[in-house]
Protein backbone atom coordinates (compact mmCIF):
# COMPACT_ATOMS: atom_id res chain seq x y z
CA UNK A 1 0.00 0.00 0.00
CA UNK A 2 1.15 3.58 -0.74
CA UNK A 3 2.74 5.64 1.66
CA UNK A 4 1.21 8.74 2.88
CA UNK A 5 3.70 11.70 3.42
CA UNK A 6 2.26 14.65 5.33
CA UNK A 7 3.67 17.98 5.13
CA UNK A 8 4.14 20.41 8.06
CA UNK A 9 4.97 24.18 7.48
CA UNK A 10 6.87 25.68 10.48
CA UNK A 11 8.81 28.53 10.93
CA UNK A 12 12.37 28.17 12.25
CA UNK A 13 15.75 30.22 12.48
CA UNK A 14 18.52 30.37 10.03
CA UNK A 15 20.56 29.06 12.77
CA UNK A 16 18.44 26.07 13.46
CA UNK A 17 18.44 25.13 9.37
CA UNK A 18 21.90 25.07 9.32
CA UNK A 19 22.43 22.82 12.77
CA UNK A 20 20.11 20.24 10.77
CA UNK A 21 21.98 20.84 7.10
CA UNK A 22 24.81 19.49 9.35
CA UNK A 23 23.77 16.94 10.83
CA UNK A 24 22.46 15.76 7.86
CA UNK A 25 25.76 16.16 5.81
CA UNK A 26 23.83 18.82 2.99
CA UNK A 27 26.64 21.20 4.23
CA UNK A 28 30.08 21.53 5.22
CA UNK A 29 30.97 23.76 8.36
CA UNK A 30 33.14 25.99 5.71
CA UNK A 31 29.82 26.26 3.84
CA UNK A 32 28.18 27.53 6.57
CA UNK A 33 30.59 29.87 7.53
CA UNK A 34 30.85 31.74 4.30
CA UNK A 35 27.09 32.10 3.92
CA UNK A 36 26.44 35.48 2.70
CA UNK A 37 24.78 37.66 5.37
CA UNK A 38 22.13 40.60 4.73
CA UNK A 39 23.46 43.35 4.34
CA UNK A 40 22.09 47.18 5.36
CA UNK A 41 20.50 49.37 2.72
CA UNK A 42 21.09 52.86 1.82
CA UNK A 43 20.59 55.24 4.36
CA UNK A 44 16.79 57.03 3.29
CA UNK A 45 16.16 60.48 3.86
CA UNK A 46 14.42 62.04 6.98
CA UNK A 47 10.41 62.58 6.26
CA UNK A 48 9.05 65.86 6.61
CA UNK A 49 11.16 69.23 7.46
CA UNK A 50 12.09 71.71 9.88
CA UNK A 51 10.61 75.45 10.65
CA UNK A 52 13.98 76.98 10.87
CA UNK A 53 12.23 80.90 11.69
CA UNK A 54 13.81 80.79 14.77
CA UNK A 55 17.40 79.30 14.59
CA UNK A 56 20.63 81.56 13.98
CA UNK A 57 22.54 80.79 10.85
CA UNK A 58 26.07 81.92 10.63
CA UNK A 59 28.11 81.53 6.84
CA UNK A 60 32.13 81.78 6.91
CA UNK A 61 32.15 82.22 2.98
CA UNK A 62 30.57 84.73 0.43
CA UNK A 63 31.57 85.39 -3.11
CA UNK A 64 29.63 87.40 -5.03
CA UNK A 65 29.31 90.52 -7.46
CA UNK A 66 28.19 94.17 -6.00
CA UNK A 67 26.92 96.37 -8.90
CA UNK A 68 26.02 100.36 -8.96
CA UNK A 69 24.15 101.96 -11.32
CA UNK A 70 25.22 104.59 -12.61
CA UNK A 71 28.86 103.53 -11.91
CA UNK A 72 30.63 105.55 -9.22
CA UNK A 73 32.35 108.72 -9.65
CA UNK A 74 34.92 110.25 -6.87
CA UNK A 75 32.80 113.34 -7.22
CA UNK A 76 28.90 111.35 -7.04
CA UNK A 77 26.24 112.03 -9.03
CA UNK A 78 23.29 114.40 -9.30
CA UNK A 79 20.88 111.30 -8.48
CA UNK A 80 19.80 108.70 -6.65
CA UNK A 81 21.66 104.99 -6.57
CA UNK A 82 21.19 101.55 -7.25
CA UNK A 83 22.88 99.01 -5.74
CA UNK A 84 22.49 95.31 -6.50
CA UNK A 85 24.09 92.15 -4.78
CA UNK A 86 23.97 88.64 -6.42
CA UNK A 87 26.63 85.29 -5.50
CA UNK A 88 26.57 82.15 -3.33
CA UNK A 89 26.95 81.56 0.27
CA UNK A 90 28.55 78.26 2.17
CA UNK A 91 30.73 77.09 5.05
CA UNK A 92 27.63 77.60 7.25
CA UNK A 93 26.35 76.68 10.63
CA UNK A 94 23.19 76.40 12.25
CA UNK A 95 22.06 76.98 15.64
CA UNK A 96 18.77 75.84 17.22
CA UNK A 97 16.87 78.19 19.43
CA UNK A 98 17.12 78.13 23.04
CA UNK A 99 13.92 75.59 23.59
CA UNK A 100 15.94 73.09 20.69
CA UNK A 101 15.04 72.01 17.67
CA UNK A 102 15.92 68.88 15.40
CA UNK A 103 19.62 69.98 13.42
CA UNK A 104 19.73 71.26 10.44
CA UNK A 105 22.36 71.30 7.76
CA UNK A 106 22.82 73.69 5.42
CA UNK A 107 24.90 72.51 2.30
CA UNK A 108 24.95 75.41 0.57
CA UNK A 109 23.37 79.02 -0.66
CA UNK A 110 22.86 82.03 -3.11
CA UNK A 111 21.74 85.73 -2.38
CA UNK A 112 20.35 88.42 -4.15
CA UNK A 113 19.03 91.68 -3.26
CA UNK A 114 19.34 95.18 -4.15
CA UNK A 115 18.22 99.04 -2.65
CA UNK A 116 18.10 102.28 -3.70
CA UNK A 117 20.29 105.43 -2.17
CA UNK A 118 18.42 108.17 -2.63
CA UNK A 119 21.98 110.08 -2.69
CA UNK A 120 24.51 109.19 -5.17
CA UNK A 121 28.02 109.73 -2.85
CA UNK A 122 30.38 108.45 -5.19
CA UNK A 123 33.63 106.46 -4.04
CA UNK A 124 33.99 108.12 -1.30
CA UNK A 125 30.32 106.65 -0.05
CA UNK A 126 32.31 103.62 0.64
CA UNK A 127 34.06 104.72 3.59
CA UNK A 128 30.61 106.20 5.15
CA UNK A 129 27.07 105.46 6.44
CA UNK A 130 24.40 105.88 4.23
CA UNK A 131 20.18 105.33 4.40
CA UNK A 132 18.64 103.19 1.56
CA UNK A 133 15.73 101.32 0.93
CA UNK A 134 15.97 97.46 -0.18
CA UNK A 135 16.29 93.69 0.74
CA UNK A 136 17.80 90.80 -0.12
CA UNK A 137 16.71 87.15 0.13
CA UNK A 138 18.47 83.88 0.79
CA UNK A 139 17.78 80.86 -0.04
CA UNK A 140 19.54 77.95 1.56
CA UNK A 141 19.96 73.90 0.36
CA UNK A 142 19.99 71.10 2.94
CA UNK A 143 22.29 68.21 2.67
CA UNK A 144 21.15 65.09 1.25
CA UNK A 145 19.51 63.04 3.68
CA UNK A 146 18.78 65.48 5.77
CA UNK A 147 15.27 67.97 6.57
CA UNK A 148 14.54 70.70 4.15
CA UNK A 149 13.28 73.96 5.51
CA UNK A 150 9.84 74.12 6.02
CA UNK A 151 10.45 77.88 6.82
CA UNK A 152 11.46 79.05 2.95
CA UNK A 153 14.38 81.59 2.11
CA UNK A 154 15.28 84.71 4.43
CA UNK A 155 14.10 87.94 3.32
CA UNK A 156 16.30 90.43 5.14
CA UNK A 157 15.17 94.74 4.59
CA UNK A 158 17.62 97.08 4.51
CA UNK A 159 17.63 100.86 5.59
CA UNK A 160 21.38 101.07 6.16
CA UNK A 161 25.11 100.64 5.07
CA UNK A 162 27.40 101.02 6.89
CA UNK A 163 31.50 101.23 5.43
CA UNK A 164 34.71 101.83 6.56
CA UNK A 165 38.64 100.70 6.16
CA UNK A 166 40.40 98.17 7.82
CA UNK A 167 44.24 99.24 8.95
CA UNK A 168 45.61 97.58 5.76
CA UNK A 169 43.94 99.63 3.33
CA UNK A 170 40.99 97.54 2.84
CA UNK A 171 37.05 98.48 2.61
CA UNK A 172 34.27 96.50 3.80
CA UNK A 173 30.50 97.74 4.22
CA UNK A 174 28.01 95.73 6.37
CA UNK A 175 24.44 95.71 5.58
CA UNK A 176 22.74 95.34 8.79
CA UNK A 177 19.60 93.96 8.55
CA UNK A 178 16.40 95.81 10.36
CA UNK A 179 13.44 92.91 10.65
CA UNK A 180 13.28 89.13 8.65
CA UNK A 181 11.01 87.36 7.39
CA UNK A 182 11.14 83.20 6.60
CA UNK A 183 14.25 81.14 8.42
CA UNK A 184 16.90 82.01 10.41
CA UNK A 185 15.03 85.48 11.93
CA UNK A 186 16.35 83.98 15.57
CA UNK A 187 14.83 85.35 18.88
CA UNK A 188 14.53 89.22 17.28
CA UNK A 189 12.85 88.92 14.15
CA UNK A 190 16.07 89.58 12.02
CA UNK A 191 16.80 92.74 13.48
CA UNK A 192 20.47 91.79 14.28
CA UNK A 193 21.04 90.20 11.02
CA UNK A 194 24.93 91.42 9.64
CA UNK A 195 25.94 91.05 5.52
CA UNK A 196 29.34 91.58 5.92
CA UNK A 197 31.01 92.57 2.87
CA UNK A 198 34.60 92.53 2.17
CA UNK A 199 35.57 94.79 -0.71
CA UNK A 200 39.09 95.10 -1.65
CA UNK A 201 42.00 97.41 -0.96
CA UNK A 202 40.83 101.19 -1.54
CA UNK A 203 43.49 102.20 -3.78
CA UNK A 204 41.92 100.66 -6.33
CA UNK A 205 38.48 101.75 -5.99
CA UNK A 206 39.94 105.46 -6.16
CA UNK A 207 41.60 104.59 -9.31
CA UNK A 208 38.37 102.86 -10.88
CA UNK A 209 36.17 105.64 -10.10
CA UNK A 210 38.53 108.39 -11.60
CA UNK A 211 38.07 106.71 -15.09
CA UNK A 212 35.93 107.87 -17.38
CA UNK A 213 33.40 105.22 -17.02
CA UNK A 214 33.74 105.10 -13.28
CA UNK A 215 33.34 101.72 -10.96
CA UNK A 216 30.06 99.92 -12.21
CA UNK A 217 31.32 96.50 -10.15
CA UNK A 218 33.43 94.56 -8.11
CA UNK A 219 33.43 91.07 -6.40
CA UNK A 220 33.47 90.13 -2.84
CA UNK A 221 36.65 89.37 -1.65
CA UNK A 222 37.44 86.87 1.31
CA UNK A 223 36.68 87.81 4.18
CA UNK A 224 32.93 88.30 3.48
CA UNK A 225 30.46 86.58 6.07
CA UNK A 226 27.04 86.23 6.29
CA UNK A 227 24.81 86.14 9.97
CA UNK A 228 21.18 85.67 10.46
CA UNK A 229 19.61 85.77 13.71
Amino acid sequence: MASTRKVLSVGVSAACLTGVALSMGVVTASEAVAAPRPTAGPVQPQSGGVDATDYKLSCGTVSGKVSFSPPLTMSGGQGSLTVTLKGKIGNCTATPPPAGGPAVTISSGKFSGSFVSPVDPGCPGLLGTSQVQGSMTMKFKTAAGTPKLTSGASTVQLVEIMGSQDPVGDVFTDFPGVGAKGSFQGTDSGFFDIFHASDGAFDIFVKKCSTANGLSSFKLQAGSTVNLG
